[in-house]
């Protein structure tokens, strides 16, 4: 009996383990980025433009991942709501803020600022979750 409760408690603790070990596998990994060309004339006529694709992870996912890590996360809302499209006004530093969702796999977010526009564009495939940022500069 003292066996089969040593078993149980061993395939219990390397359960949970591997659980807890895949739920913070997703929000410890690191994005693989890559920036546009930064000259100035480029950025007022296309752009100040950014992609990261984060593996392995849901849309939803990488939304908590991308506002954790920026200083301006006041400025995106906490959570999402999949498959609803919302416009919300002044949000941390915006004017107007708009979550857009194309389908399942593909939203787009537009902040609006006195000083220009920052647009977000998540796209979803197999293999992970790719994001678009582009700064548009008045």
């Amino acid at each position: 009996m003292d066996v089969n409760r040593f078993f149980c408690t061993a395939l219990l603790i390397a359960t949970a383990g591997l659980f807890a070990t895949s739920a913070s596998a997703a929000e410890s990994v690191a994005p693989q980025c890559e920036s546009g060309p930064r000259d100035m004339e480029y950025i007022y006529e296309h752009g100040a433009q950014t992609r990261c694709f984060y593996p392995a992870m849901t849309l939803e996912e990488t939304y908590q991942a991308l506002r954790k890590a920026r200083s301006d996360r006041q400025n995106l809302t906490p959570t999402l709501t999949p498959g609803k499209d919302r416009k919300i006004e002044n949000l941390g530093d915006t004017d107007l803020v708009e979550y857009v969702w194309k389908d399942k796999n593909n939203l787009h977010i537009t902040q609006n600022f006195p000083g220009g526009m920052t647009e977000f564009m998540f796209t979803v495939d197999k293999s992970g979750t790719t994001v678009t940022e582009t700064g548009h500069p008045d």
